[in-house]
């Protein structure tokens, strides 16, 4: 029988299982701090993969609580929505007051000790999941590039930047937390559209804390711009060698490979256009921050892919399960305190013995 296309929403468009898998390769944001009229409607059209939320969505505990719990309410899965901080600061996360104000990544990697990282990480990790989050954009595993999101790096050597992303990676973990690294295959200087490295110096420095966070990632996010080395036409997340041979075939990644947030595109340039690029790469999860309308459009275009061609089909049951073992991960047993255990005395005492000895 000819596979239907897409024309309009509703069951007797497309195969469910097609309009389910569609979904669960978006990350949505709410925009706002709480769910709009055209949020709740998108709710009702597709179920995401889960929310992640920015520094505009967060304004106090008692408020991004019951946001989560709201968004979780509304999707009618077997498995619950991923809930993803998104609000980093300095490679770290941005809770509202009254959780703890942790320095940069910058600050820890001048105190050059990962058993110090390692605490930071399971403390910060524990005061987002008291808020209900499940994983975190963190750690950076950039190396500085001479602008402002050098902070958010352990510093410029690989080595010990490895060290330290290892120590987070593996803090979070205790904290029940996921995290979500990058930027892959490094960071690119400020303003630039493309990163004029050769592949040896990539291989050599950037790639060095992917290696070694590679078993404990549960997520790759992928860089924005192109590496002209590996692909001068396409920026890292819309790239099949990137993506597809050099994080997953040749280091071997084994987790999800997430695209850059794409709302600011999507505004820009055709739905189909960008799913072309990222299923031809072999993204498994895309974090988008656009108005309801776009994101609907996107995931759309990511059901007409699949009737398109078999292959994407496949390609789309591979991330599934990949997701699926985050998830497992994601929703284990985990200790859940009060509100009252953000900014706890312990956590400010941590957070000063960082400045103290990171900031001399």
């Amino acid at each position: 029988m000819a596979r239907v296309r897409v024309t309009a929403l509703g069951e007797a468009t497309s195969l469910a299982d097609r309009k389910r898998r569609a979904g669960h390769r978006l990350l949505v944001s709410p925009g706002g701090t709480g769910a709009s009229v055209d949020l709740r409607a998108l709710l009702r059209t597709f179920v995401p993969a889960g929310f992640v939320l920015g520094p505009g969505d967060l304004v106090e505990p008692d408020q991004v609580r019951d946001l989560l719990s709201d968004l979780a309410a509304r999707v009618h899965a077997r498995t619950p929505p991923l809930a993803v901080l998104g609000a980093v600061r300095g490679g770290l996360a941005a809770l509202p007051a009254p959780a703890t104000p942790w320095p940069a990544a910058a600050v820890l990697g001048h105190a050059g000790d990962p058993d110090l990282t390692r605490a930071v990480a399971r403390a910060l990790g524990s005061e987002a999941a008291t808020l209900g989050f499940h994983a975190i954009f963190s750690p950076w595993l950039g190396l500085p590039r001479g602008g402002p999101e050098d902070e958010a790096s352990y510093g410029s050597d690989p080595e010990a930047v490895a060290r330290h992303a290892e120590a987070a990676v593996r803090g979070f973990d205790e904290a029940g937390i996921l995290s979500f690294v990058g930027p892959f295959p490094g960071a690119a200087p400020p303003g630039a559209a493309a990163v004029e490295r050769d592949r040896g110096e990539v291989e050599a420095e950037d790639l060095v804390p992917f290696r070694a966070v590679r078993d404990a990632a549960a997520g790759v996010i992928l860089s924005g711009v192109c590496w002209p080395a590996w692909d001068p036409d396409r920026p890292a997340w819309g790239s099949a060698a990137l993506v597809s041979e050099l994080l997953k075939d040749l280091l071997g990644y084994p987790g999800l490979a997430i695209a850059p947030d794409l709302g600011a595109l999507l505004g820009a340039e055709p739905a189909d256009r960008v799913v072309a690029d990222l299923v031809a790469a072999g993204v498994d999860l895309v974090p988008c921050s656009a108005d309801p309308a776009v994101e609907v459009a996107l995931w759309e275009a990511l059901v007409r892919a699949q009737e398109d061609d078999p292959a994407i089909d496949r390609a789309f049951e591979e991330a599934d399960r990949r997701l699926d073992r985050a998830r497992a991960q994601a929703f284990r047993p985990r200790a859940q305190g009060g509100l009252g255990a953000l900014g706890a005395p312990e956590y400010r005492g941590l957070a000063h013995e960082v400045r103290a000895r990171g900031e001399r």
